[in-house]
């Protein structure tokens, strides 16, 4: 034959990578991850251009030390969704009635932990609602209706033993480590969750943990969370 590939080593050569391709079709290609990273496309409409908000902790996956799947918010409720210890909500501001029935569905299921970042379904087609994330959560949590630098510290009393050596827990950086301030802010006001971080500048719980019905949920109120606290959060997964 002519052309291009016309050499008898480049010829052999890709027939041996054909040979290897279809190999591999006939092995599982079942993933080993147990962190599952949840984007959702439409929430991103619900911010501000330019913020930062665009990219959160997803920078600092790669330091965490453990394999993650990525999906899109619908995947979760696609039958054929891997089974999970860790779902990571990077952004689930903005979700309906369906999407939260099917992300607590999934949660039972799998007896994972969620963990949500900044302000989970506080929008709404009708509007801004706190009482809304305590519906997808099982958190009650607070509004501050200002922009403020959201860095936290560990709570001095924390109980939980795998949080208790953390002495970095970021929020509101970048990966150069310039503070950002983000609005509104959300605190935890939850007898029944567990305090693992405050707010420095509210002095209010901003990382939380609660026990649920057949699962488990953490809140952070930042947008970034330091790959220490990440990493946490999938030992306590």
């Amino acid at each position: 034959r002519s052309g291009w590939f016309s050499d008898p080593k480049t010829l052999d050569l890709i027939g041996k990578l054909k040979h290897a391709a279809d190999d591999t079709m006939t092995r599982s290609r079942k993933g080993s991850a147990e962190i599952a990273v949840i984007i959702d496309d439409k929430s991103w409409a619900a911010c501000r251009p330019c913020t930062g908000m665009e990219v959160g902790s997803e920078i600092e996956w790669p330091r965490v030390g453990a394999s993650q799947d990525y999906y899109v918010l619908s995947d979760i409720s696609n039958p054929k969704l891997p089974k999970h210890k860790l779902y990571v909500f990077m952004n689930a501001y903005w979700l309906t009635d369906s999407e939260i029935e099917a992300i607590h569905k999934r949660l039972k299921k799998d007896h994972a932990t969620a963990l949500w970042m900044y302000a989970p379904g506080y929008v709404t087609d009708s509007g801004l609602f706190t009482q809304r994330m305590k519906t997808l959560t099982g958190i009650n949590l607070v509004c501050v209706p200002k922009a403020l630098a959201t860095t936290m510290k560990v709570y001095s009393s924390q109980k939980v033993a795998v949080f208790r050596d953390l002495s970095d827990l970021t929020g509101a950086k970048d990966h150069a480590g310039y503070v950002s301030e983000l609005g509104p802010v959300f605190y935890a006001d939850d007898p029944a969750a567990e305090v693992v971080g405050e707010l420095e500048l509210l002095k209010k719980p901003g990382f939380v943990i609660k026990q649920m019905d057949g699962w488990r949920s953490v809140f952070f109120a930042s947008s970034l969370m330091s790959p220490e606290a990440l990493r946490a959060v999938a030992d306590y997964a």
